[in-house]
């Protein structure tokens, strides 16, 4: 059991850690190719009917949700599991520090994802070159 705990508890700061470094670079790597594309002429050509860099944009942001969205379930499932048998689950979330680790890691990767999702909106709907 301790080390069922321990390898959870591993996985909960691996999520939150790869929940930043997948937020960090998703963002970091979207807003460089508007200007790769509108000053210097990258991804110019049309992709299945959509403009190069909107297409690539849509890759990324798809692997980027994908990545999150798992980061955000191993919490869960470490998180569902240490509050089973429990009645008051936010006391128990409250009390013990693990509990309340993967609550907190999954909030925000959660956060993450809607922020990703959020980038949907602009990336369909405006023309980033003019």
């Amino acid at each position: 059991m301790a080390d069922n705990t321990q390898t959870s508890e591993r996985q909960t700061w691996l999520s939150l850690l790869l929940g930043f470094i997948v937020w960090f670079l998703y963002f970091n790597t979207i807003y460089p190719l508007t200007s790769l594309t509108c000053h210097w002429g990258w991804f110019s050509s049309d992709i299945l009917g959509i403009s190069g860099l909107r297409f690539v944009q849509m890759v990324i942001a798809a692997l980027a949700l994908i990545l999150i969205a798992f980061f955000v379930y191993l919490p869960w499932r470490n998180w569902r599991r240490l509050e089973a048998g429990h009645d008051d689950k936010v006391y128990q979330s409250a009390q013990d520090r693990h509990s309340l680790m993967t609550f907190v890691t999954m909030g925000l990767n959660s956060f993450f994802l809607a922020f990703v999702v959020a980038t949907f909106v602009p990336m369909l709907m405006l023309n980033p070159c003019r």
